[in-house]
């Protein structure tokens, strides 16, 4: 009888699986890692609008899953202080031998349980960038004191960006053998083939057929600055009378913008969705996608956006300019300026040939650099190398 190897145990811990960029690199890892090799347990907190690839995954037989309903995303002394008992009971329990965290909240707790529970190997995935943008100077400084003091309680550190990772070696937060750049990688084929009729979506979305759309996908938080996309809009309706806007997604901010667009008289002019899940037919109807925000991880909406061959107009922070190349796959501009926000806009939507030459570039682009396999091959080259060296 041949001999097997005994399967690696690895926990995957997020706070919340709503949808974004941090979700959907967890369902990469769940179904494609290699389950004769790894058995996977999935540990998430509360969820509120969880994508249904993510709720199917979930109930795969392969992946066990936990449900901490004390892991929130907010702090929470009580709630915290019980997430962080729950998952120190569930480390110790379950031997893991990874335990790979997702996010601050999950990544502060969980690395901080595990190596108290023994854990050989600890991977926090920080899945954005909070250094700056988020909160004021005070807290700015706190969380890097407090990211100094956890990395000592991890053995890797896994950032989006190359930008990333030397702000983390700038801010003497973790050592340059601590942290590895691992692109987000998205199933391009999905965005890339989409089939769509442009002028049934069109109908179903409330958008006149003849008029350019540019839309903006993202929550709408303060760190996205939606608010400066409505302002921008406004200057591109001033010089593109047809143009119109659609903004999928929700956020706290979601009335403060509406009632910015009925203030400056764009309110007929900007269509509200929600969270959508037809996120690739949505970006086939779109004629060019925006992301203002004023601080960013990746951004792998731009990712998804040039898969489709949409062009993408962004600001130019964080991780963007490794996703977006300036001039020839996009147009990245200085973050919270609507007025250069709206020049570029209408600089493409004035250049037909410009917008349709950027678009296919686009999606070469992201073929080289963005795929899934690239992605789960990054990681997997991480876990075995930390198994052996901690072997």
């Amino acid at each position: 009888m041949p001999y097997q190897r005994e399967k690696i145990k690895i926990a995957e811990v997020i706070t919340r699986l709503d949808q974004g960029g941090s979700p959907e690199v967890v369902l990469a890892l769940l179904r494609g890692l290699d389950h004769e090799r790894y058995a996977v347990t999935l540990i998430s907190g509360l969820t509120m609008n969880m994508a249904d690839n993510l709720s199917e995954n979930i109930k795969d037989k392969r992946i066990k899953f936990i449900y901490l309903p004390s892991l929130v995303r907010n702090i929470n002394p009580v709630l915290d202080a019980i997430a962080f008992f729950k998952l120190y009971g569930i480390f110790k329990r379950e031997r893991f031998g990874i335990v790979h965290t997702h996010t601050s909240k999950a990544g502060a707790l969980g690395r901080l349980a595990a190596k108290l529970a023994g854990t050989p190997v600890v991977i926090y995935n920080t899945h954005g960038h909070v250094f700056y943008g988020y909160f004021n100077q005070f807290f700015n400084k706190l969380i890097m004191y407090i990211e100094k003091f956890l990395a000592n309680f991890s053995d890797a550190i896994i950032t989006l960006s190359k930008k990333e990772k030397d702000d983390f070696v700038s801010l003497k937060i973790a050592k340059p053998d601590k942290l590895r750049v691992i692109y987000n990688g998205i199933d391009l084929d999905k965005f890339a083939n989409t089939q769509v009729d442009i002028e049934k979506n069109k109908k179903e979305l409330d958008l006149p057929l003849d008029c350019p759309v540019v839309g903006l996908i993202s929550r709408l938080e303060p760190v996205k600055d939606p608010l400066g996309f409505i302002e921008a809009a406004k200057i591109i309706c001033s010089a593109i009378p047809n143009s119109c806007f659609l903004i999928v997604g929700d956020g706290s901010l979601r009335s403060k913008v509406e009632e910015r667009a009925r203030q400056l008289g764009i309110k007929e002019k900007v269509i509200f969705t929600g969270f959508r899940e037809d996120i690739p037919e949505i970006l086939k109807t779109l004629d060019l996608v925006v992301l203002c925000s004023l601080n960013e991880g990746l951004g792998i909406l731009l990712i998804e956006a040039q898969a489709a061959g949409i062009p993408v107009i962004a600001t130019q922070v964080g991780g963007i300019p490794e996703v977006v190349i300036d001039g020839e796959t996009g147009i990245l501009v200085l973050p919270g300026k609507p007025e250069a926000l709206a020049k570029a806009v209408i600089g493409l939507l004035q250049d037909r040939p410009r917008l349709l030459r950027m678009g296919r570039s686009a999606q070469a682009w992201v073929r080289s650099r963005f795929s899934i396999a690239s992605m789960l091959r990054e990681y997997s080259d991480l876990y075995e190398k930390l198994i052996l060296k901690n072997a």
